[in-house]
């Protein structure tokens, strides 16, 4: 699954993979305060769906903790709905669920609440959710500093993801043309400059074009997503970028595909020089 497949789900907002962690190393999902003018549980298990694929299999094993907002108590009459949704999408992956109560109402009224489930959630205050999640992974609107702007995230998402497609698509592209190239220089060799040329621009042309491409994409993409976490420490007047788990793990993969493209690029030069030496 990719950001495309949901796309019109994530603009909804219903719930947030905002890159925080958990004191112990799972990922933190979001339901915001936002005033819900429909719940559609189909719109929450197709979001989870997708944030299930986003972090790294080592932070999945430490399960999902769910924090929702309820100060406003928007979620009041969903929760009875919503949480059973959430052991039903998460299952094993679910490690925990804060719900954070509205400010003039005890946490007590609410443990009063009763929901037939093998999770027992808690209901922890704002001012009291530094135990469970430590305030650089959390949003200024729980008093945090982690910097999310869901346009970004989701912009970066999809940006990420079709790299990701180009670079695979442009791999084997490449592996393919190269395999036909050899064959067809090996069977119908250069003899004459003119006809060298017509190799050389070939090979740059139609081989390696569409690879150069993909690098530069990636390129471009490793340095926005580094900008955009370093202006937002700049703007916040905070010394070092606070890069999330999600980011790192992006940035790497998008590195490393450049990388490999550029030893695949470079290893095929070598191969055509020498059956070019051989001819």
């Amino acid at each position: 699954i990719e950001a495309a497949d949901v796309i019109e789900v994530l603009r909804k907002q219903v719930c947030l993979l905002t890159g925080g962690r958990e004191r112990g190393g799972g990922p933190l999902v979001v339901f915001p305060a936002a005033q819900i003018v429909q719940f559609h549980p189909r719109d929450v298990a197709d979001t989870l769906s997708y944030f299930s694929v986003v972090p790294s299999e080592e932070s999945l094993s430490k399960g999902f903790t769910v924090l929702i907002d309820n100060r406003e108590n928007t979620w009041k009459h969903y929760l009875h709905t919503l949480l059973p949704l959430l052991q039903q999408c998460l299952g094993r992956s679910l490690y925990q669920v804060l719900i954070v109560p509205p400010e003039r109402q005890s946490s007590t009224s609410f443990r009063q609440e009763k929901f037939d489930l093998p999770f027992e959630p808690k209901y922890v205050p704002v001012s009291k959710l530094v135990p469970f999640v430590a305030p650089s992974q959390l949003t200024s609107e729980f008093n945090g500093f982690l910097d999310y702007k869901h346009d970004i995230w989701l912009e970066n998402r999809m940006a990420y993801e079709a790299f990701v497609r180009d670079a695979v698509a442009a791999g084997v592209r490449l592996e393919a043309e190269m395999r036909c190239t050899l064959e067809r220089f090996h069977s119908a060799p250069a003899t004459t400059p003119r006809e060298l040329m017509a190799q050389h621009k070939y090979i740059h042309e139609a081989i390696f074009t569409i690879p150069d491409k993909v690098i530069t994409e990636g390129r471009d993409l490793h340095a926005r997503m580094q900008q955009q976490v370093e202006g937002a420490a700049a703007e916040a007047r905070r010394p070092e970028p606070n890069y999330t788990l999600d980011q790192v793990r992006a940035m790497n993969d998008v590195k490393r595909r450049v990388e490999a493209l550029e030893e695949q690029m470079d290893y095929s030069l070598r191969m055509l020089q020498q059956q070019g030496q051989r001819d």
